[in-house]
């Protein structure tokens, strides 16, 4: 039976696949609130996460920027969650939360800058074993990050994991901005492609909060990818 995000508890997102997942936030059409956290950063408070404060102010989803699955670290999250083999998916038991992280894709030889963060095959079967409910991809065009590579990940990832983990493409960083309505039809195919090729949603930033992005066009593409089948983030 689908649980729609909003009447969702703890227990019904440890049974929760990426299918089902998707179906719950799809259901609450449009609630659901995601929020990012560095979790390599201080904490503003002693013992407590950064994700555990996101939840208590009504957070649904946690998403964790700069997780590496090579050195997991949560900060101020208790020893035994790093320690664990499965440190993410102990993690979602203390929020009662899904959890996401953020990925990158690009060039091989940037592992060394990335470390477990590169998306490649050793990085997200990693992930994967420690509990990752979403993944996010992104590229970084600055380190070999490329649409096509992109998309070639996505296509990956959902062969080998697409119903256990969701995954989120985030074109945004290799692809302009939509300020015209023909620029718009672009996005939404650069969009379309990666739903195409295994994602379950698309990263987009808010209107406002990046150079380029403006409301109307950004509303244009969102309907896009809602006609396509996919959730807009």
């Amino acid at each position: 039976m689908k649980v729609r995000m909003l009447s969702a508890h703890a227990s019904d997102f440890a049974k929760m696949n990426a299918s089902e997942l998707t179906e719950s936030i799809r259901a609450a059409r449009g609630r659901t609130l995601a929020v990012e956290v560095i979790c390599t950063y201080q904490s503003p408070v002693d013992d407590v996460t950064h994700g555990e404060i996101a939840a208590g102010m009504g957070a649904d989803i946690i998403v964790l920027d700069r997780y590496d699955s090579l050195k997991p670290d949560i900060n101020n999250a208790p020893p035994e969650i790093i320690s664990a083999q499965e440190p993410l998916k102990e993690y979602k038991r203390l929020l009662g939360r899904p959890v996401g992280i953020n990925m990158v894709v690009a060039n091989p030889k940037a592992d060394s800058q990335l470390s477990g963060r590169l998306v490649n095959d050793a990085n997200v079967e990693r992930a994967v074993t420690q509990g990752a409910d979403i993944i996010f991809l992104y590229s970084r065009p600055q380190i070999g990050g490329t649409p096509k590579k992109m998309k070639i990940a996505a296509k990956a990832l959902y062969q080998q994991y697409g119903e256990n983990v969701m995954i989120v493409g985030v074109p945004s960083f290799t692809t302009p901005p939509p300020r015209t309505s023909d620029m718009a039809i672009l996005f939404s195919q650069e969009t379309r492609a990666l739903l195409d090729a295994g994602c379950h949603a698309i990263g987009l930033p808010m209107p406002g909060s990046h150079q380029g992005w403006q409301l109307e066009f950004t509303a244009d593409v969102i309907d896009s990818i809602h006609q396509d089948g996919g959730l807009a983030w």
